[in-house]
C-alpha cells in the first residue's frame, strides 16, 4: 500500500456539441486539478479551508522584532516607570 499519497480523484466529462475539424460531437474530460503547482481544474478549496487560511493570515504580525529590540524596548519601560 502506498504512504498516503495515492489521491483518488472523480473526472468530469462534458459532451462538446461539435467538433471544429469533423461535425460530431466530442467528450472533454477535465481533471479536478492541474498537475504541479499550476492554477486551474474544477477542484477548489472549501469554504472551511479558505476560512482557516484567512484566520492564519490575519494572526501573522506585519513585523517581526528580534531579541535584542525587545529587550530594548522592555529596559525603556523599566526606566521610564522608575
Amino acid at each position: 500500500m502506498g504512504m498516503m499519497n495515492n489521491c483518488w480523484y472523480i473526472i468530469k466529462t462534458e459532451l462538446i456539441e461539435s467538433d471544429e475539424e469533423s461535425d460530431l460531437p466530442a467528450v472533454l474530460f477535465r481533471h479536478p486539478t492541474e498537475p504541479g503547482a499550476g492554477e486551474g481544474g474544477w477542484l477548489k478549496p472549501s469554504e472551511e479551508i479558505k476560512i482557516a487560511q484567512a484566520k492564519q493570515e490575519a494572526g501573522t504580525p506585519e513585523k517581526q522584532f528580534t531579541r535584542e529590540e525587545i529587550e530594548n524596548i522592555i529596559k525603556m519601560a523599566i526606566v521610564g516607570l522608575s
